[in-house]
């Protein structure tokens, strides 16, 4: 569950059930949505701010009805608020959805990255940028030059 917290007086002011293991939290430009997104399941909750009320549970697996085990541990939304990039860490991938139209979310498509992606973030261009937290694979990282760092970034453009 998420707790809604009344940062003046440390009250509750809300649960909001959610799939287990609640991780990240985004809200829209506007402020009436929020995704949250729930690593041990296969979805991301879309939330209505004002009252709690779950208005889509967006699956995030290869398959519609996966078993758990994608892990959606991070999320963000693009510039114009149409599409989510969802970090599957236990996949290696990230989905792609197209939320143009709230409550009929549709996938795009996966984009292979690196071994656990732990955090997805569109930059200010519309490029992905993408933390793999276990490396550039999906095995041991033998030989890689310790220190250094590695950048990479996915243009993608979505067409409807």
């Amino acid at each position: 569950a998420v707790a809604v917290i009344d940062l003046k007086t440390s009250e509750v002011q809300a649960t909001w059930k959610v799939d287990s293991h609640p991780t990240e939290i985004l809200e829209t430009a506007d402020g009436k949505t929020v995704f949250i997104a729930c690593t041990n399941s296969t979805s991301v909750h879309v939330i209505e701010r004002q009252t709690g009320k779950t208005l889509e549970v967006i699956k995030a697996a290869l398959f519609p009805n996966a078993d758990l085990g994608n892990t959606p541990n991070s999320i963000a939304l693009s510039a114009d608020g149409k599409a989510l990039a969802i970090a599957n860490a236990d996949n290696n991938n990230l989905a792609l959805i197209d939320i143009a139209e709230p409550g009929k979310s549709r996938s795009l498509g996966f984009i292979p990255v690196g071994w656990y992606p732990t955090s997805v973030r569109f930059d200010r261009s519309g490029r992905i940028l993408v933390t793999n937290g276990k490396g550039l694979m999906s095995k041991a990282n033998r030989g890689a030059i310790s220190g250094k760092q590695v950048h990479s970034s996915s243009r993608i453009r979505i067409r409807r």
